[in-house]
């Protein structure tokens, strides 16, 4: 809308100067009758510029309530983005905190797992020793159990023999024994 209060001002806007001359006492008939003329344009060039300014008046308040509810549209237009804007970084950042506490997790159960398995890998290499140590003592068992054994049957051979010899010698000592 195109303003309607003018820019500058003119004197001949205001009614003093016009009127004042009217009452002039050089001033001649067809003088005043110019003046009348005047004080009429003048008036209605008053009445034009009150009109004008109500106009601007009433329709200042409606100016005012659409520039008003411009701002307001830009400005929530403004807030949503932002909103939007620390939504999705409040969401980026929770995703990377739960990416991290699932990091880790994984990474305590890497921990508790390589633990685990060092444990277990020197319980095995323990349990191997004493595996090789059994097995070297079982070979030394079963040795000494064949020489036992060995030594138990050389016996009873000798003992067969000698009770052979004895009941031979005995026999012949004796021949009623036959």
């Amino acid at each position: 809308m195109e303003d309607v209060i003018p820019k500058q001002v003119s004197p001949k806007i205001f009614i003093t100067e016009n009127v004042a001359q009217p009452f002039q006492s050089d001033t001649t008939l067809p003088d005043l009758a110019s003046n009348l003329m005047d004080d009429t344009k003048t008036q209605q060039r008053i009445r034009s510029l009150f009109d004008q300014v109500t106009d601007a008046a009433a329709s200042l308040d409606r100016r005012v309530a659409e520039a008003l509810q411009h701002q307001e549209v830009e400005f929530l237009r403004a807030f949503r983005s932002h909103m939007y804007a620390v939504t999705t970084e409040l969401t980026s950042l929770r995703s990377r905190a739960d990416e991290t506490a699932a990091q880790s997790a994984r990474d305590d159960v890497l921990r508790t797992t390589a633990a685990a398995r060092s444990h277990y890998r020197d319980e095995a290499l323990r349990l191997d020793s004493e595996v090789s140590k059994l097995r070297v003592e079982l070979a030394t068992q079963r040795e000494r159990a064949d020489a036992a054994e060995e030594e138990a049957i050389w016996l009873r051979t000798e003992l067969l023999k000698r009770a052979r010899v004895s009941g031979e010698r005995t026999a012949s000592r004796d021949p009623a024994a036959r």
